[in-house]
Formats: structure tokens, C-alpha cells, sequence
């Protein structure tokens, strides 16, 4: 007969380990590929790749479906904006973009610029 005093410790402990997956989410980067505070959450969770947007405040920026952020801040509502992507390069195709490959303005703005920038004339 096998034993099995471990068993109980072996699957508290896979139990630990499937919660803390569950629980784990992608992390955000804003445009410029460094980390954002902790209000900045995935406004897909469930996709591989994400746009970001400023949701875990007292007044959430709304994920919209083009990638933009809505503003509900004082002094900024109304405002949208791009924040950031699951993606640290920002060029997944789940990130958002709003001009063609080679097409985004370069009017010697840093690219922490505040986005959207605008997309260069054909």
C-alpha cells in the first residue's frame, strides 16, 4: 500500500500555486516601455496582449475599443489618449496604433510625447 502523509501538503500546495496563476495578470508599459504606477491595468485581461489604461483609481479611465483611454479625472475629462500596452515594445498587433508602419509624425517629439501623435500626410 502506498502512503500518502504527503498528500495532503501536496495538493494545499498546488492549491497555493493555481490560485496565485489565477490571480496573475499581464503587466502594463506605457508607451515609452517603462513601468506605470499600479493604476494602470489591462483592458483585456483575458487577451495575450492589451491596451492599458489607468482603471484602478477613485475615477477610472474607460477602456474604449479602439485602445484609447477615456479621462474621468478633474481637469481632464473627456480627454482620450493612448497609455500604454501589454506589450513592451508596443508593437504587437493587440497594442494600440493609430497610423500606418512609417506613417507616425516625426516633429521631433520624444516618443513619451503625449499620444496620440499625428500620422504623416500620403
Amino acid at each position: 500500500m502506498a502512503r500518502r502523509d504527503g498528500l495532503p501538503a501536496l495538493l494545499a500546495a498546488l492549491g497555493v500555486i493555481l490560485l496565485a496563476a489565477r490571480g496573475a495578470r499581464a503587466q502594463c508599459f506605457r508607451i515609452d516601455g517603462s513601468s506605470p504606477d499600479q493604476s494602470f491595468e489591462p483592458c483585456n485581461p483575458s487577451a495575450e496582449v492589451s491596451a492599458c489604461c489607468a482603471s484602478n483609481k477613485a475615477r477610472p479611465d474607460l477602456c474604449l475599443t479602439s485602445g484609447l483611454c477615456y479621462a474621468q479625472d478633474s481637469g481632464f475629462e473627456g480627454l482620450l489618449f493612448s497609455n500604454g500596452c501589454t506589450d513592451r515594445t508596443g508593437r504587437a498587433s493587440g497594442c494600440p496604433s493609430f497610423c500606418p508602419p512609417g506613417k507616425l509624425s516625426n516633429r521631433n517629439e520624444p516618443l513619451s510625447s503625449p499620444p496620440p501623435r499625428p500620422c504623416m500626410a500620403d
